[in-house]
């Protein structure tokens, strides 16, 4: 019911679904853990009153991160296979308030 969304290079101001890569989320799940989520969700902004939750990272080189991210909400074990991609799993879950997945980057 929720999507995080990693805009695809090249960067483009499109936001049709071809813009994006789509990782498919429980709302519940994320805002549980990351605190930036919860308030945007369920704080009475613009994203809680569209049919999807979104939230839009637009770095594409941030998808790997993201999915890594994602799993460790889930509870999996994120393989990180460089360290840019765990540096930026840091920044994105410190950017999200997301300390679980904060501290599994550490």
């Amino acid at each position: 019911d929720a999507q995080v969304r990693v805009r695809k290079p090249p960067i483009e101001d499109g936001d049709d679904e071809a813009s994006w890569d789509i990782i498919r989320v429980h709302a519940v799940v994320l805002a549980a853990s990351c605190e930036y989520l919860r308030g945007l969700w369920l704080g009475g902004f613009h994203e809680t009153t569209e049919a999807d939750m979104l939230a839009d990272i637009n770095d594409p080189k941030d998808l790997n991160a993201a999915k890594a991210l994602v799993e460790v909400v889930y509870g999996g074990v994120a393989e990180v296979v460089t360290t840019e991609d765990l540096v930026r799993m840091f920044v994105l879950a410190d950017w999200l308030q997301c300390a679980v997945a904060r501290d599994a980057a550490l």
